[in-house]
């Protein structure tokens, strides 16, 4: 976690063992749609993509007021 210009960022990665990628944004993620719907709420941006070479990077960007 790092403060960029006015913006809190937190980066998490993973290996990918225990999320299939194509299931981001099915209606059963609840995890990562609530995850979504919260940073929304806080004004900030989700962001959730493969890495280069395997594995999730999900990343969220907060601002601070």
């Amino acid at each position: 976690m790092y403060q960029a210009e006015y913006r809190l960022v937190l980066l998490i990665a993973d290996d990918g063992a225990g999320l299939k990628f194509e299931q981001n944004d099915a209606p059963t993620s609840l995890g990562i749609r609530d995850m979504r719907e919260r940073v929304k709420l806080l004004r900030g941006d989700f962001y959730i993509g493969k890495r280069k070479d395997v594995g999730t990077m999900v990343a969220v960007e907060l601002p601070i007021i």
